[in-house]
């Protein structure tokens, strides 16, 4: 007997106390033999005893579960005594989504529609099992209790696509058309990626087509049924079209599809004039660039929320136009970046005029640039100016030219008009610092059409990682107390040589230290270190600060570094750089890093590291007196280099050292 021949003598029967019995024995085997594999754990268990509820409905309960492989899923309990006839009708229609899906072999279901893995009749209540999906559901998403995270106009797009596909395979791919009748938000099921999956078949119904059966007997949600249906009682294929047109506006709005004022969504943007729409549009999309994206969606949502059922597309008609709607997003995209390439050639010849109108020579050809990077691939992992390779300035790589380390950043700033001058006067400067414990330009290049690409001299290793990864393992010298005093004396210098200029560098931590080995041909240095050290990451947040989402997500990125008055002004201050330096001693002398405490936390622990320094306690101090919450207590860079040339000259010289005299 087919699916369907079952479904027709279990629904048609007048007496639903055989419904168990016409379920055929392969299906009920096929079903039962994944369910005997359920190693539902202490929070699921058959005796009741759910502590890990992921959902509660008007028939049934949802809980948290394992399978002996360890996969998670999903466990349906419905009231056995009440809701038999809901709880067949879901098995078959699951199963008969999961075998069409199968065979046709259709993609989009796939991955748009909750997978049924089995079920359960051997207990007091029958039980469904699917697979569960960890990342919450699209009201949650949208709406969470948390705290509103950023959400994309492109992801909530896509999820719109994946959820219309799995309509239109519900609608179209089969003799009877499947609807779902409870299309919202807390049914679609988010994944990986946010891949979308729709959820909650419970009151889902197949329709004979051939004999016009349409059923009254539907629960819905307000705000989200559709008002034809409520009048009438009569549930059609438009039905699901009308609830996933207020979804649309959902995403789009960001606005639940009835509030807590009662105010139902469809309606108020149905009302509202064009303007007026604008304004219902979430602020968090609605930039100028994509107004004509949002306002395409919008209207598909109104073409479904019509009044007159005749009136709105049908479901493959809607996914139809959601494709139409992309593919003209996409030539807009590529219109807007046509436009932009040329602006940003423009531009970028206009810097190179005035910068060599100036006399700045240090300009690097793209094939400079592409021996230094070799394989594009292999970009660099050290923790040199932001902690990963891929940051809010840009690319990070690193190389060779000549035999001279360099590291390359290929900034991602916006070029534009406003930041061209600023671009043009960083340059200048940058191009005037010579010292040997700074990191000096090497470079930029211009060639590059998406922004400027600029090229600083770099070390052996960086500091971060000589400290916390591997780089150190390749030196054959012990890393002791003086060898780290040397270093951060170097790094002291070279801000406070900075500083001599009126620059901030504005992000000063060991992952801005580089650290070379000295080879004995660097005489002219006027102290000659073992293992010298240079500040880099100079400039780059200056290069930053005109573009307003690049210097959010700096302020963002490494927060445990960042002085927490700068954090609250948004200014760059000398006393900025003390803090910083502050917190590269507390990492160079206790081995911990900041980014895992609060930087008076790791103070604390200078009392368990480093016995033989006998100066330990004046290092503290002072690493202390540069992280002040005052910034008018902290000393100067120029202070902070007497202090520890102080300390370096002799650790076996008796306490107390300058650095407390200096108060």
């Amino acid at each position: 007997m087919n699916l369907q021949a079952q479904y027709n003598n279990i629904f048609c029967a007048t007496h639903m106390g055989d419904w168990y019995e016409k379920l055929s024995q392969s299906f009920r085997d096929t079903a039962n033999e994944v369910l005997a594999k359920a190693d539902i754990d202490p929070n699921v268990s058959t005796s009741n005893n759910y502590g890990t509820v992921l959902g509660k409905g008007g028939f049934s309960v949802v809980y948290k579960g394992k399978l002996d492989n360890g996969r998670s899923v999903a466990v349906k309990q419905y009231n056995w005594r009440t809701q038999k006839k809901e709880f067949t009708k879901e098995v078959i229609l699951q199963h008969y989504l999961g075998k069409r899906r199968v065979f046709c072999g259709v993609q989009g279901p796939s991955v748009a529609i909750g997978t049924l893995l089995g079920y359960w009749v051997e207990a007091d209540a029958p039980m469904l099992v699917t697979e569960f999906v960890p990342n919450g559901n699209l009201s949650e998403l949208l709406h969470g209790k948390s705290g509103q995270l950023p959400v994309s106009l492109e992801t909530r797009f896509q999820i719109a696509l994946d959820v219309a596909e799995a309509l239109v395979y519900m609608h179209c791919s089969q003799n009877h058309p499947i609807l779902h009748g409870d299309i919202k938000p807390s049914n679609i099921l988010l994944g990986d990626k946010h891949v979308a999956k729709l959820c909650d078949f419970g009151i889902s119904r197949l329709l004979c087509m051939d004999n016009d059966e349409h059923t009254g007997f539907v629960i819905g949600s307000k705000g989200y049924m559709d008002p034809v249906y409520c009048e009438t009682g009569r549930l059609s294929p438009k039905c699901d079209v009308y609830s996933f047109g207020v979804v649309l506006l959902e995403l789009i709005t960001r606005k639940k599809g009835i509030d807590d004022h009662s105010r139902n969504l469809a309606g108020m943007f149905a009302r509202s004039s064009r303007d007026k729409r604008h304004e219902l549009f979430d602020k968090e999309i609605a930039a100028d660039e994509n107004i004509d994206f949002i306002e395409e969606i919008a209207n598909l949502a109104l073409d479904c929320l019509k009044s007159e059922i005749e009136d709105r597309p049908q479901m493959k008609e809607v996914l139809k136009q959601l494709w139409s709607i992309k593919r003209s997003e996409i030539l807009r995209q590529e219109r807007r970046l046509a436009e932009l390439r040329e602006r940003r050639i423009m531009t970028l010849r206009e810097i190179e005029v005035m910068l060599r109108g100036s006399g700045f020579e240090r300009f690097v050809t793209k094939a400079d640039i592409d021996s230094i990077i070799g394989d594009p691939e292999q970009e660099s992992t050290s923790e040199t100016f932001s902690g990963k390779s891929d940051v809010a300035m840009g690319k990070v790589y690193m190389g060779r030219l000549k035999n001279t380390p360099l590291i390359v950043i290929k900034m991602s700033v916006e070029v534009d008009e406003d930041w061209k001058q600023t671009f043009f006067y960083e340059m200048i400067m940058q191009s005037r610092i010579k010292h040997w414990n700074v990191a000096n330009l090497f470079g930029c290049c211009l060639d590059h059409v998406d922004a400027p690409v600029l090229v600083y001299e770099y070390g052996e290793m960086g500091l971060h990682d000589a400290l916390f990864g591997k780089a150190w393992q390749s030196i054959e010298h012990p890393f002791t107390s003086y060898v780290r005093l040397q270093i951060a004396t170097d790094a002291a210098e070279g801000l406070a040589h900075l500083h001599s200029f009126d620059m901030v560098h504005g992000d000063v931590r060991t992952a801005n230290v580089i650290v070379d080995v000295f080879s004995g041909s660097k005489l002219e240095m006027p102290r000659i270190s073992t293992f010298p050290a240079k500040i880099a990451g100079l400039g780059t947040t200056k290069l930053l600060s005109l573009d307003k989402a690049q210097y959010a997500r700096f302020l963002t990125e490494n927060i445990h570094y960042k002085d927490p008055h700068f954090l609250i002004t948004g200014l760059m201050t000398k006393e900025h750089d003390v803090y910083g330096v502050g917190g590269v001693l507390v990492e160079l002398f206790t081995g911990n890093k900041i980014q895992m405490h609060d930087i008076n936390t790791v103070i604390k622990y200078f009392d368990s590291v480093f016995a033989i320094c006998h100066h330990l306690e004046e290092i503290k101090e002072l690493a202390s007196w540069c992280v002040a919450p005052e910034v008018t207590e902290r000393p100067t860079l120029a202070k902070v280099v007497r202090c520890l040339h102080d300390i370096l000259k002799d650790q076996r010289r008796p306490c107390p050292c300058p650095c407390k005299s200096m108060h």
